[in-house]
């Protein structure tokens, strides 16, 4: 049976922590699954139990700053080796460069996953890490067309591939006249998310109505 490895922050009420625990609970018949957080947050959405998770202590335990990195990256690379996996799946721009650096010289392929807005991707620090460490990947995962091209032209010697986000359509839909007209949005206040814009543009178009 092959084996794959998930790394992700951690596995809170989150969009990229939903799709980390469908792709799980779906490979798990056929795949020997292992997920690891970089935290102690337990997981939010329910989890086959033949998927290991491993979690690592909060960053609040440790003396010093330096102290969490360097145990974290003992951390990873352990548990990595120990789940001998056929591929690793790293989720989160954050922790990409980081997760790819730590997997060094280790007999896997890796494959890193952009969620992210490309905009987000091409600025300063990220950008720098990012063209280090793309080219050392299998391949980067992107949801959308135009984010591949936006990522391949600033990257060129790197592999991208797109994979839509998933989404679970029900198999009774109502019919869209018998519905309630109602809007509903869902993310954080704030930050790339900007709810604030999304309220403006629907309150100038109830303006014009």
């Amino acid at each position: 049976m092959k084996s794959i490895v998930f790394v992700c922050i951690s596995l809170r009420a989150g969009d990229t922590e939903r799709v980390i625990t469908r792709l799980a609970n779906a490979m798990v018949e056929k795949w020997r699954v292992t997920i690891i957080t970089l935290s102690d947050v337990k997981p939010f959405y329910s989890l086959d139990p033949s998927v290991r998770v491993l979690n690592f202590r909060s960053k609040e335990s440790f003396s010093s700053t330096f102290g969490f990195y360097v145990s974290l990256f003992k951390y990873v690379r352990v548990s990595v080796q120990s789940a001998r996996p056929d591929v690793v799946f790293s989720f989160g721009e954050l922790i990409n460069p980081y997760i790819r650096i730590t997997t060094a010289l280790l007999e896997t392929q890796v494959i890193l996953s952009n969620r992210a807005s490309p905009i987000s991707s091409l600025k300063r620090l990220s950008s720098a890490l990012n063209w280090l460490v793309y080219p050392f990947a299998k391949t980067i995962v992107v949801q959308t067309e135009r984010a591949a091209e936006s990522l391949s032209r600033r990257y060129p010697f790197s592999s991208f591939s797109v994979i839509p986000n998933p989404v679970e359509i029900p198999e009774n839909v109502p019919d869209i006249f018998q519905r309630a007209r109602v809007v509903v949005s869902v993310g954080y206040l704030g930050g790339e998310k900007n709810q604030a814009a999304l309220i403006r543009m629907f309150g100038s178009v109830a303006a014009r109505t």
